[in-house]
């Protein structure tokens, strides 16, 4: 059984919104650091991959973050 957080959900679903971290942090006012490690965990937990990442340049939802969201 998956054990997740209703925040990390919606921390997922800003960025996934926003496509990026840092506007999803800014829009629920915390800290960039707050959204990557509640991604992190929401991906470890579930073992899915959400978002592609490209360092400096962003993130991409994954056909299965794309599902989720």
């Amino acid at each position: 059984m998956f054990q997740f957080s209703l925040r990390q959900l919606s921390l997922f679903a800003e960025t996934a919104k926003c496509g990026g971290i840092a506007q999803a942090a800014r829009n629920l006012n915390v800290s960039p650091a707050a959204v990557a490690s509640a991604i992190d965990k929401l991906e470890d937990t579930t073992g899915l991959v959400l978002f592609d990442r490209f360092p400096a340049r962003g993130l991409r939802l994954t056909p299965t973050g794309a599902e989720l969201s």
